[in-house]
């Protein structure tokens, strides 16, 4: 990637953070929406650890002015863990999860939710803990069936993670019952020779 449009974007954003700062009056929502921007290039430029500060920093901003269940918390509260799961911190990544979900708990099935579930199951699969991996990843495999049809690629892909989590706890027989799904959802979609269905 250009460095240059990086460093360009993080300078804007730094320059907007100062003068919001500098304001009697300011709005702490901007300042907060500011610090996710600057988070997400120094993710891009893959420097989790500054990343994850100032989405920090954003996150009680944004509680401070919204309260602790507004649906944007739930987002903020999400990508912080994806931060910290990209900087192969498993344990916060999935407090951050937890905390995301238990902040939405009285709302409806969502795809954002489902794909929650789908990240902290990833978290605890990559932490060794599997039990934890295949139940995060079975409740978001029903809520994208629930939401998408039996046929669709996001199904298909949570179908191969259930399955490779089975596989790495040791447990063949699920695996290969959660594999020979995932074929099945492959061939629906794309066909007897598709690429992706001769490497399943």
């Amino acid at each position: 990637f250009d460095n240059k449009k990086y460093d360009f974007a993080l300078n804007c954003y730094k320059k907007q953070l100062h003068v919001q700062r500098q304001c009697e009056n300011r709005d702490e929502f901007l300042v907060a929406s500011a610090l996710i921007n600057a988070a997400r290039v120094y993710k891009i430029k893959q420097q989790f650890r500054l990343a994850i500060q100032l989405m920090q920093q954003s996150l009680l901003k944004q509680q401070k002015v919204l309260g602790d269940s507004h649906y944007r918390l739930f987002e903020t509260t999400s990508e912080l863990g994806q931060l910290h799961l990209e900087n192969k911190d498993y344990n916060n990544a999935i407090l951050c999860f937890e905390k995301a979900i238990k902040s939405q708990k009285n709302s409806s099935c969502d795809l954002r939710r489902a794909e929650v579930h789908e990240l902290m199951g990833m978290a605890y699969l990559k932490a060794g803990s599997f039990h934890m991996a295949v139940k995060n990843f079975l409740t978001s495999k029903q809520m994208k069936q629930a939401l998408l049809g039996q046929e669709h690629v996001k199904v298909a892909l949570i179908l191969y993670k259930i399955a490779t989590a089975y596989f790495m706890k040791g447990d063949e027989e699920h695996s290969i019952f959660y594999y020979k799904e995932n074929l099945e959802v492959l061939k629906a979609l794309y066909g007897d020779n598709h690429m992706d269905v001769a490497l399943t």
